[in-house]
């Protein structure tokens, strides 16, 4: 079982934790709950920060080996606007359980936010939105495209991590030198700079 702060009730490791990542917001009147839940075979650790009165809730789901201690700057800039903040770190991030990347398919970080919506949606009324980037933008895509319940009024989805449609042909750029072996006479040209 995914322990995330020591001994039930024993809050100094959160205020640790919430300080060490800048989002220890008590002297202002924002309310901290950790949320521990279980979605497959992994232990995940949620944070809700929930100010006295708040517009909405927004879910923010972060990057690809990242967790929510570093999405400190959007949780500040949506609870200062009126907004209660809901993430959790995914499968193989931050304080959750998993082998980084070692997922067995991709459907269990969308169940994992099934599984977070379904822990913290009783105690958070709406309505919802969610805030997706890098991986948490290819989550929230995943989960709108397979649940028709509208639970999200807005969705902001930044670079999110999908793989186009010639994916196998774009990881050729990734070998220096290919195209010089291709065609001889290939060089770069120069380089442009935002002055023009």
């Amino acid at each position: 079982m995914l322990d995330m702060f020591g001994d039930e009730g024993n809050f100094d490791s959160a205020a640790s934790y919430l300080k060490y990542y800048g989002l220890d917001f008590a002297n202002e009147d924002i309310k901290y709950i950790p949320v521990e839940f279980r979605s497959n075979a992994y232990f995940l650790a949620g944070h809700i920060f929930e100010p006295r009165e708040y517009k909405s809730v927004v879910f923010v789901l972060h990057g690809f080996l990242s967790h929510c201690g570093l999405c400190r700057h959007i949780i500040e800039y949506l609870i200062r606007r009126g907004y209660a903040v809901a993430c959790y770190d995914m499968p193989g991030h931050g304080l959750s359980t998993g082998e980084p990347a070692g997922i067995e398919d991709f459907s269990e970080y969308r169940d994992a936010l099934c599984d977070f919506m379904d822990a913290v949606r009783p105690g958070l009324g709406g309505p919802y939105h969610i805030i997706g980037y890098s991986l948490g933008g290819a989550v929230a895509l995943d989960y709108l495209l397979t649940n028709e319940d509208g639970v999200f009024d807005k969705v902001v989805v930044a670079a999110p991590l999908v793989r186009s449609w010639l994916w196998g042909l774009s990881k050729v750029g990734y070998h220096p030198g290919w195209i010089d072996g291709i065609y001889p006479y290939t060089s770069v040209v120069g380089s442009f700079s935002a002055n023009g």
